[in-house]
């Protein structure tokens, strides 16, 4: 996998600019003089899921081709990392669906669903529930490691990972 260049980012801003506000950054004397030093804060949770990985999810999937998109994303996770799948999937209105452990916690569980995706729970930890997330559905697109479909030329592409890795960043 080749690793994002600065070039990347740039291009994932760019991309990521009709979806999300800018993200304020702001100073604060009090924390500045703790700190002996000028501090400045950016504030990610101002973005509309409370966290940068918004932006992984976006640059994923607006940078998918649309025929595959439309077809549907899933992933694996029990907090973030769903959100910003859930998130960006109701943005580009494609379905999504998200596998957790059977014990996730129920407010990102909630959170999920309320961003319009379908949430599957197995297993009892995220390893067991990413293993089984191939039950879940076969789209063509995954946002973890592996691919969730097993055939050859699945096993050549890298399944978003560039492409959030410059998002997220």
């Amino acid at each position: 996998m080749r690793l994002p260049c600065f070039t990347d980012v740039l291009r994932a801003g760019q991309t990521l600019r009709p979806h999300l506000p800018p993200t304020p950054a702001w100073s604060y004397p009090a924390l500045d003089a703790a700190c002996g030093a000028h501090v400045v804060v950016k504030h990610e949770n101002v973005q509309p899921t409370g966290a940068f990985k918004v932006r992984g999810g976006l640059t994923l999937l607006a940078t998918m081709p649309a025929a595959e998109r439309d077809r549907g994303v899933v992933t694996y996770s029990t907090g973030n990392h769903a959100q910003s799948i859930a998130y960006a999937a109701r943005e580009f209105r494609a379905p999504c669906t998200v596998v957790m452990p059977e014990g996730a916690n129920e407010s990102k569980h909630r959170a999920v669903e309320a961003l319009g995706a379908t949430v599957v729970l197995r297993g009892t930890t995220l390893e067991e529930a990413r293993d089984r997330r191939h039950a879940a559905r076969q789209p063509v697109w995954c946002s973890a490691r592996q691919p969730c479909r097993r055939t050859r030329a699945d096993r050549r592409r890298r399944y978003g990972l560039p492409r959030t890795a410059h998002g997220g960043t």
